[in-house]
């Protein structure tokens, strides 16, 4: 199957799976927000917090520097990195799993958030372990095996879900369905990826001690990351309730679901932009912008529809008794952060590639003190609305800082193919979706999805040669 053919085909099975494991994502959020109610989803949203805080602190920047090294590399050199490298991968999380534990009893929470916490950290554990050896099936281009197995981990948690409310089983094994999720993802990808390396322990200081040279920025970028990314969540809980924890979490397990597409496309773009940066740099700049134009066209619709439909997506996730209205507002907020984060994705990726991670972490980091300082002194006083002003202003921010960093290292200067029309289109979305402001909030999807389609057709943003790049036997990305 030719290069571009490849492509197309792993965007749109993973698009496809992973729209349906969001839609699953928001049942299970609905489901949750309805047995837990405000202040019980807010501990949820605050265990999930440390979820990611230990996902942070053992990433180490292993997953994206084996990703990029291997798109490099033959068979036997890549057998020789993954198999040190998922070592190195689960020692460190065993370390922080531990640390964890030690540490838990300090926390300010009750005892059910506690054990929880501790439950998610053995959710981590597989979830690190399988997340490193995504980077095989990205040089591969199978990212489908992947989204397929998440999809069914998913469909696991979402009936875990349902029958402990059957049972009334309570929060803690409510919180124990990621962890059933995350062991089955783990063990179907250690299966799957058998067909390309064979994975065991093996013991190699030497080795580690030179790939932690290159990846440690990566790592330390991951834990400043976090704190411009979920620290904001921990805040809230600590310095109000977990009420309006539940109220900012609920708008924002909506954006979470959300941004896989970025990280998709550029799981699967980072391989071929490492190779093309250094020996064909026309198509390094053809692949950069053609990923711009498939961001512009994805989110730019979802960011107008979340703006008008805000409260409509409040009411069917949170339900009649879950504070809606104020989570909407959130929604509102939380859609411009959206926005930069699917643009920040790219540029700090392109920075990976260039092999500027140096200068990416010390940016992350100016943008982590910048929302850490902020998130500090304004939800005392404004909640949760501090902390989705924080996060549009930090992503935002990221933006700016990464787009300065490309032009002036790698020296590309992004452009957007057909943006004018890509606007056009949106601007008549934006037009079709406020007419149609009183129906029902799945006949709007509908109708916006058909009007979308025919205004990128009708102004031509889309070209019948972009369509066609999908089938045709011999395609390339040109």
């Amino acid at each position: 199957m030719a290069l571009g053919r490849k492509i197309a085909y792993n965007v749109i099975v993973n698009v496809i799976m992973k729209v349906a494991s969001t839609a699953l994502a928001l049942v299970g959020i609905g489901l949750m927000t309805r047995y837990l109610g405000t202040e019980g989803f807010g501990a949820y949203a605050t265990v999930l917090a440390f979820f990611a805080l230990f996902v942070a602190l053992a990433d180490f920047g292993l997953y994206q520097i084996t990703a990029r090294n291997i798109g490099k590399q033959d068979t036997a050199e890549e057998q020789r990195t993954i198999e040190r490298v998922f070592t190195l991968r689960v020692m460190i999380s065993a370390i922080v799993l531990v640390l964890a534990a030690v540490a838990l009893p300090l926390l300010p929470y009750t005892h059910d958030v506690r054990s929880a916490i501790l439950l998610v950290g053995v959710a981590f554990f597989f979830s690190s372990s399988y997340g490193l050896l995504n980077g095989v099936f990205q040089k591969h281009l199978r990212m489908d095996l992947v989204v397929i197995t998440e999809f069914f981990g998913k469909v696991i948690q979402v009936a875990w879900i349902a029958g402990v409310m059957y049972l009334d089983a309570g929060f803690i094994w409510l919180v124990a369905g990621v962890v059933a999720a995350m062991a089955f993802n783990f063990a179907v990808i250690a299966f799957l990826v058998r067909r390309y390396v064979t994975l065991r322990l093996v013991w190699d200081l030497a080795y580690w001690r030179m790939f932690l040279a290159q990846s440690l920025p990566m790592g330390i970028a991951a834990v400043i990351t976090f704190f411009y990314f979920k620290v904001d969540m921990i805040l809230l809980s600590v310095l109000q309730d977990q009420t309006a924890v539940g109220i900012y979490g609920a708008a924002y397990k909506i954006m979470e679901n959300l941004i896989f597409f970025p990280a998709m496309v550029m799981g699967l773009m980072l391989p071929i932009l490492s190779r093309t940066l250094s020996t064909a740099r026309d198509e390094f700049v053809n692949y950069a912008d053609k990923t711009l134009k498939v961001f512009s066209v994805i989110i730019l619709p979802i960011v107008i529809g979340m703006l008008l439909r805000a409260d409509d997506i409040m009411r069917i996730v949170g339900g009649d008794d879950f504070d809606f209205t104020a989570s909407a507002l959130a929604l509102r907020m939380i859609a411009f952060a959206l926005l930069f984060i699917f643009f920040g994705q790219f540029f700090t990726v392109l920075l990976v590639v260039g092999n500027r991670q140096k200068q990416l972490m010390m940016a992350l980091g100016a943008c982590a003190a910048f929302n850490l300082i902020g998130n500090w002194l304004l939800i005392p006083r404004y909640s949760y609305i501090a902390a989705a002003g924080m996060s549009v202003a930090t992503e935002g921010l990221v933006v700016f800082l990464s787009i300065a960093l490309v032009v002036y290292y790698m020296k590309y200067i992004p452009r957007i193919p057909q943006l004018a029309r890509i606007l056009l289109a949106n601007a008549l979305l934006g037009i079709v979706l406020f007419l149609i402001a009183p129906l029902g909030l799945f006949s709007a999807i509908g109708i916006a999805a058909a009007t979308y389609l025919a205004a990128l057709w009708l102004t031509r943003a889309v070209s019948i040669d972009e369509i066609r790049l999908i089938f045709a036997r011999d395609a390339k990305l040109a």
